[in-house]
């Protein structure tokens, strides 16, 4: 196996991964606040927390796409 090759099975995993913890709900147990200070009222809502896991994934995908882009211009 190639590196690239590596990097998409790896890309891909952290892809389905993101997935899981979208339709399982997951998400809605990180407590994650505006600024840096613990406070419950900064705490973000279930709303911004799944904007947050789809951004985190489409980034992914991005990169996944040049990834594989890579694998025309690597042979």
């Amino acid at each position: 196996m190639k590196y690239v090759e590596g990097q998409i099975h790896y890309l891909n995993a952290l892809i389905l991964k993101k997935h899981a913890v979208i339709v399982s709900g997951a998400y809605k147990n990180r407590k994650v606040y505006h600024g840096t200070e613990v406070n419950p009222d900064k705490k973000l809502t279930d709303e911004e927390l799944l904007q947050s896991e789809l951004s985190a994934m489409q980034q992914q995908i991005q990169w996944l796409s040049e990834t594989v882009e890579c694998l025309s211009t690597s042979s």
